[in-house]
């Protein structure tokens, strides 16, 4: 099955290597596999034609923070376990304001300096997650 992106598709060297993750039982892993597995299923596999990814293939940290009675949320558990990746306030609010539009109906501009502090609070979230 091919991936595309819009009218452009994914290169070959790509879509093999993804095809080979799903076919050899390789295991995605969110904190939160639901919401994950929404936006995959939503737009990756609905409007792009990505191969979907069996449910039997979602690690969900936050489901293995509930068995262990370690806080779900994934500051409070990196907290809890005093892990070394801490997940950043101050950018997580600025993330979810990207996606609030003001009272006219407005999002906000994203400049340069903010697409570079989303792209480090989500690899800050990924560390974060790799750390449960």
């Amino acid at each position: 099955m091919e991936a595309s992106l819009g009218r452009k598709k994914l290169p070959e060297k790509f879509q093999g290597l993804w095809l080979e993750w799903l076919l050899g039982g390789f295991q995605f892993s969110a904190h939160n596999a639901f919401f994950e597995t929404c936006i995959y299923k939503n737009i990756l596999v609905a409007r792009y034609g990505w191969p979907d990814i069996p449910n039997k293939l979602w690690d969900d940290t936050m489901a293995r923070c509930a068995n262990l009675c370690i806080p779900q949320d994934l500051d409070m558990a990196v907290r809890v376990l005093r892990l070394p990746a801490m997940k950043d306030t101050e950018a997580s609010a600025m993330v979810i304001a990207l996606s609030k539009p003001d009272r006219k109906g407005y999002l906000p501009k994203i400049t340069p300096e903010i697409v570079a502090m989303a792209d480090e609070y989500c690899a800050d979230d990924c560390r974060a997650q790799k750390g449960l």
